[in-house]
């Protein structure tokens, strides 16, 4: 979750509105945030930075399958067998489904 501290204004009529966008999640990366202050008399202004959200924890593999053994008679020089399994799913805090590589 993200939580904006109100932003502070001042104004010489008074009472000053501000608009924050509304936030919950914000992707990893440069996020670009729009405020926007409005007085009594319709004046307003604008203040517009970068957020830069930094994903420092890895992905998670929630379903990742226990060590397998494989057992096979004796195979000839150029014979294959097959071993049939379930990709695992792979999360991410981000929201971002990460890639996954099988490495052999």
């Amino acid at each position: 979750a993200v939580d904006l501290v109100p932003a502070k204004t001042s104004d010489n009529s008074g009472a000053v509105t501000v608009q924050t966008p509304a936030l919950t999640t914000l992707p990893g990366g440069d996020n670009l945030l729009t405020l926007l202050a409005l007085d009594a008399a319709g004046n307003q202004a604008n203040c517009t930075f970068t957020l830069t959200v930094i994903d420092t924890q890895p992905p998670v593999f929630p379903d990742c399958p226990s060590d397998a053994q494989v057992f096979f008679p004796e195979l000839q020089r150029d014979e294959y067998f097959t071993f049939n399994w379930t990709v695992p799913s792979a999360t991410d805090n981000v929201g971002v489904d990460p890639s996954r590589t099988v490495l052999t």
